[in-house]
């Protein structure tokens, strides 16, 4: 079973209004979360964080995936997404497009929760900053780990991040990884 691509790359979800710190690769292995709840049905194409430099000059990659739920928190690796040098960022918040492409895009399920997973080694004093506001968002909220494995929730906080989807036919053939 295969997809053909029906319009453009939309967004969906924009939750844009942080004005606090969230910490990733500080000490340890970080694994920062989002989730969120997509209003539609379609391939998720894009996830966006809003990432600075927190402090020093990060080095390495940041990654990120696509997790199911479990009892909100992260579950299962769904996909993996595009890759970030670290060293690109900023001293000011930029959201930064984490993609992949339609023929392996993944596909969401409107009204079902999904995770946006960023991780990235642990550097000492030179960190990553992935912008952080008071709970406004509904439809998800911020876990944190360092295994990628044990949750801890804060339900008090939502990471800024942007969710895109592209519409699609499913197609009785075809090869599509």
């Amino acid at each position: 079973m295969g997809y053909i691509q029906v319009g453009q790359e939309t967004l969906d979800q924009n939750i844009d209004g942080g004005t606090a710190n969230g910490t990733l690769g500080y000490s340890g292995d970080d694994y920062v979360s989002m989730s969120f709840t997509p209003a539609i049905t379609g391939l998720c194409t894009r996830l966006s964080g809003e990432l600075k430099i927190g402090a020093g000059s990060p080095a390495g990659i940041i990654s990120c995936f696509l997790y199911s739920d479990n009892a909100g928190q992260p579950g299962n690796l769904l996909s993996t997404l595009s890759t970030l040098d670290a060293a690109t960022l900023t001293s000011s918040y930029v959201f930064y497009d984490f993609t992949k492409p339609f023929v392996v895009a993944y596909e969401i399920l409107a009204n079902t929760k999904y995770h946006l997973v960023l991780h990235k080694l642990a550097d000492g004093a030179n960190y990553v900053h992935w912008n952080q506001g008071t709970n406004t968002y509904a439809g998800g909220n911020v876990c944190y780990g360092t295994n990628g494995v044990s949750w801890t929730t804060t339900a008090a906080a939502d990471n800024d991040f942007k969710e895109y989807y592209t519409g699609f036919s499913k197609t009785g053939g075809g090869f599509f990884m």
